[in-house]
Parts: structure tokens; C-alpha cells; sequence
């Protein structure tokens, strides 16, 4: 033991050990607190949120029905009034049925004062000579279209007899050969066929011509000669195909071929001209036809006087007639796309020519009226806002030291979901119109949802919640710290808050350990 005391080292930690000890019993094991003293104040709330630069007045537009593009009056950059054209479809089938509309809007008008009107004797004498002229008129037609149906046969007779038949072995049996080289088996397979089909039209049509006359069903006799001379027209085709093909060889020449071939193009051209013959006769024949059918009705009614169901009918006629024509016209208005407001074209697709189908976005038109905020209001903060808050704004494009003033405009009263996160939909309004300005910037925006000039004011990091009652720290004057219950009022965006009872001026309050 006695050792150890003599041991210097014994006494170097013993006296580390004697100042450990004095200093914990000595030190203030008093807390230390930060004080802030209450002071008065403004407290400003805000609600900071992004949006996005809008044309208050923009629109994408299509036609209402398809056609082919006419016009592209503008393009992206030009400015526009209200009402100017911006892309027109072709009208002129529109216009065409315009025309006839009103033509026959105008026709049945004059029908209608005519049968108001009553009809006169003159008249009557008028329309009797008008059905007397139809009458003749048809006469000739019948008599015109009965000549050329004769004619059509004669024609396809000789063209089969005398062009066709040299080229086939027993042209008239039930089965002709052609007697010429083809090399295509199903093309001489289909000629033989043609030269049989058309023996037994040209010999049934004979027959049928036999009884014709002017008082027959000339409508059916003309669909009767179409058909045959359509077959022939078909079987001659087919043969020039073969005589076309052909080459000179030892029994062969070529100036037979030249023959051969311009046979068949006679034959065609008969048969053709046949054809085109019956189709024009019929046409007049049914053209007389209408024209007697409409002098008689003319001269019935011109004798029969207007009975007031007729003038209601012709009445009823040219209200459909208008209703037409506004129809027609409301069709054309639809041909052509126009600006709904005066502004700047920021898209063009249309292409003169192109065909386009409807309500197909082709224009975008903003308006000359300025631009506004879109922004979308977390579900937190929408509570805090209200139509015409002012509003601190800066764009990305000009950095955080620029500033635009804007107050708040609009609030949807409806969610919109973003990311399955309930949001609500505001627009705010710049108070100037400015250059710089743009669609699509981005905008950051501070709200002045809530100001309170000159009141108490702490930091709310001062502030403690103990089961919904709120608390501070105040320092007495003697320096002892006590918890004392207050009321708060508004939150600032700065970390103040308002104390709205509960303290005095001056009086310190803890906001923390040091």
C-alpha cells in the first residue's frame, strides 16, 4: 500500500478524477432556454403553387363534314378577325344543287299564283295547243326510236353475217368454231361462246322486231335491243383480241390480217354506233313522254280550276322547296372553317387538294384578348383561396426577379384527378397586358390568401399542441418559465403566427433550447 501512494502515477489520475468531481458538483444544472419577445406585426398568408401560361380565349377547329380542301386562306402567325375564313372545302357540287333548288323553288311559285290565280280561256287554248304539240312530239319520238331499234338489229345482223361469220366454221350451228389461230384456249373458248349467244339473240330479236310498232311497249323493246347489242358489242371485243394477236405465217399474210382486223373494227363501230343509236331514241321517247304527261296534267288542272286542297299542296311544295335551299345553304356554310373571335392562327394542317374526313382538328386559333394562369390547387390549400386574391407571379423564361401581378379569377368548383390526387382547377388573370408574355410558360404563383396588419405576432415553432390546446413558454420576471395557455389566429407563410389572447407586448416567450 505504502508503495502505491509513493507511485507518482497513482497521483496523476486521482487528480483527474478529484476535478471531474468538482466540476459536476459546482456547474448550473439550470436549463437555457431562447426567448423571443411578443412584438407586433403583419402576418401574411400564401399559397405557392405552379401553373401554366393560357390564351383566355383558344380553340382547335374541324369541318362538320368531309370533302376535299379549295382554299387555305391563312397561315400559322397570321392575325384574323372574328368571322374570317381560315380553311373551305370544294362547293361545287353544293352550289350545283343551289341552282337547281331555287330554279325549282322559283317553278313551283309560279305554279302556285297560277292556281290562285284561276285559269283563263286564253289560258286554257294555251295549254290545249301545249298538249297538241306533245302529242306530236311523242308521235315522232316513237316513231324515231321504232326506226332505230330496226336499224340496231340490221346493223348487228350485217355486223355478224358479214364481218363475224368469215372467221368461224359453222357460224350457224349450235357449235361454231373459230377458224383462225388463237393461241389462248380460254379466249377461243369464250369467243365460240360469244359467236353461239349472239346467233340466238340476233334470231330471237328478229322475231320480236316482227310485231313491232308505235303502239308497243317501246320501253321494253329498247331494254330488249341494249341487252342484245351490249352482248354483241362484248362478243366483238373479245374477237378483235383474237385478230389483233395475229402474225403473218406461210398461209397467212399480212395484207389478209390488215383486212381482218379492219372488219372487226367496222363490225364494232356498227354495233357502237347502234348502241349509242337506241339509248338516244329511247332518251326523246321518254323525254315526249314526260312532256305529254305534263301538258295534260297542266291542261286538267287549268280545266278543273284550283280546289283549295290543290293550293294547300303547292303551297306545302315551295315551303319544302325553301326548307331545301336553307339546307343546301347551311351545307355550304359547314364547307368552310372560321375564327369564333378575332386572334393569331398557331396551327395549320389543311393542304389545298387534300381530302378530309370530319371533325378532324385541322386549325388552332388564340384570341387577341390576352392570356391567363391555369393551375391546379392541392386539396390542402383550395380552402384558402377565393376569387380576386391577388397573386405574385414569375416565369421560369425571366427568372425569379421579374414580377407579374395577377389575381385569382376563377375556381372549379369540381375535383380534377391527378395521379389519383383530388386537385382543383384555378385561373388567374394578369392585371396588365404584357408582351412577354407567352402560351405554355411556366408560372409560379404566390396567393395572398390572408393578410392581418399590426397585431401580436410569435414564431410558430414557439407555439406547442398538447391535445388540441395550444401553449408557450412565457419567462416571468424573476426568469422562472412558465406554460400558459393562448388562442391563435392566423398562420403566416413566414413562420410568424398571431396570438390572439393569452399574451402582452413585450413579454418573452421560449422558442427553443440554446
Amino acid at each position: 500500500m505504502k508503495k502505491i501512494l509513493l507511485n507518482k502515477f497513482f497521483y496523476i489520475p486521482a487528480a483527474i478524477v478529484i476535478v471531474v468531481v468538482a466540476y459536476f458538483s459546482l456547474r448550473d444544472t439550470s436549463p437555457q432556454y431562447e426567448y423571443v419577445a411578443v412584438s407586433r406585426g403583419t402576418v401574411v398568408s400564401e399559397v405557392s403553387i405552379t401553373g401554366s401560361v393560357k390564351p383566355i380565349e383558344s380553340v382547335l377547329l374541324s369541318f362538320e363534314k368531309g370533302g376535299r380542301i379549295a382554299s387555305v386562306p391563312v397561315a400559322v402567325g397570321s392575325s384574323v378577325a372574328a368571322g374570317q375564313v381560315l380553311l373551305s372545302l370544294d362547293v361545287t357540287a353544293d352550289v350545283l344543287d343551289l341552282r337547281e333548288a331555287e330554279a325549282g323553288l322559283v317553278a313551283d311559285e309560279a305554279f302556285l299564283l297560277q292556281l290562285k290565280k284561276g285559269t283563263r280561256p286564253e289560258d286554257i287554248a294555251v295549254l290545249e295547243s301545249k298538249e297538241g304539240s306533245a302529242k306530236t312530239a311523242l308521235s315522232d319520238a316513237q316513231k324515231s326510236l321504232v326506226d332505230k331499234l330496226k336499224d340496231a338489229y340490221t346493223k348487228t345482223d350485217d355486223a355478224v353475217g358479214n364481218y363475224g361469220d368469215q372467221f368461224f366454221d359453222n357460224p350457224h350451228s349450235s357449235s361454231p368454231a373459230i377458224n383462225i389461230m388463237v393461241n389462248d384456249s380460254q379466249l377461243k373458248t369464250d369467243i365460240n361462246y360469244g359467236r353461239l349467244q349472239v346467233g340466238g339473240i340476233v334470231a330471237s330479236w328478229q322475231t320480236s322486231l316482227a310485231s313491232l310498232t308505235e303502239s308497243s311497249d317501246l320501253s321494253l323493246a329498247a331494254s330488249i335491243a341494249r341487252t342484245n347489242l351490249t352482248v354483241s358489242v362484248s362478243f366483238f371485243d373479245t374477237l378483235s383480241l383474237a385478230v389483233n394477236a395475229l402474225t403473218p405465217s406461210q398461209s397467212l399474210s399480212q395484207t389478209s390480217i390488215t383486212t381482218y382486223r379492219s372488219n372487226v373494227s367496222t363490225a364494232r363501230a356498227a354495233v357502237n354506233t347502234a348502241l349509242s343509236n337506241v339509248s338516244t331514241g329511247e332518251d326523246g321517247y321518254n323525254t315526249a313522254l314526260s312532256n305529254l304527261d305534263l301538258a295534260r296534267k297542266n291542261l286538267q288542272v287549268g280545266r278543273a280550276g284550283s280546289a283549295p286542297e290543290e293550293i294547300q299542296a303547292a303551297e306545302a311544295k315551295v315551303l319544302g322547296d325553301k326548307a331545301q335551299i336553307a339546307g343546301i345553304q347551311h351545307s355550304i356554310s359547314l364547307s368552310s372553317i372560321r375564327s369564333p373571335f378575332a386572334g393569331v392562327v398557331t396551327r395549320q394542317d389543311g393542304k389545298k387538294g387534300e381530302a378530309v374526313s370530319a371533325n378532324n382538328s385541322l386549325v388552332s386559333v388564340i384570341g387577341a384578348s390576352g392570356f391567363q394562369i391555369e393551375a391546379n390547387v392541392p386539396e390542402a390549400d383550395i380552402a384558402k383561396l377565393s376569387l380576386g386574391q391577388s397573386a405574385s407571379v414569375t416565369l421560369d423564361a425571366y427568372g425569379s426577379d421579374v414580377f407579374f401581378n395577377a389575381t385569382v379569377a376563377k375556381i372549379d368548383p369540381a375535383e380534377t384527378l391527378i395521379d389519383n390526387v383530388a386537385t382543383y382547377k384555378i385561373t388567374l388573370g394578369f392585371l396588365e397586358k404584357d408582351e412577354r408574355v407567352r402560351s405554355g410558360m411556366t408560372a409560379n404563383i404566390d396567393v395572398l390568401s390572408a393578410k392581418k396588419e399590426n397585431v401580436l405576432v410569435v414564431p410558430a415553432r414557439a407555439v406547442i399542441d398538447k391535445d388540441g390546446v395550444k401553449t408557450v413558454r412565457v419567462a416571468g420576471a424573476d426568469g422562472a418559465v412558465s406554460e400558459r395557455s393562448i388562442e391563435t389566429g392566423l398562420k403566416g407563410s413566414d413562420g410568424q403566427i398571431e396570438i390572439l389572447s393569452g399574451l402582452s407586448e413585450s413579454e418573452r416567450i421560449v422558442v427553443g433550447n440554446k
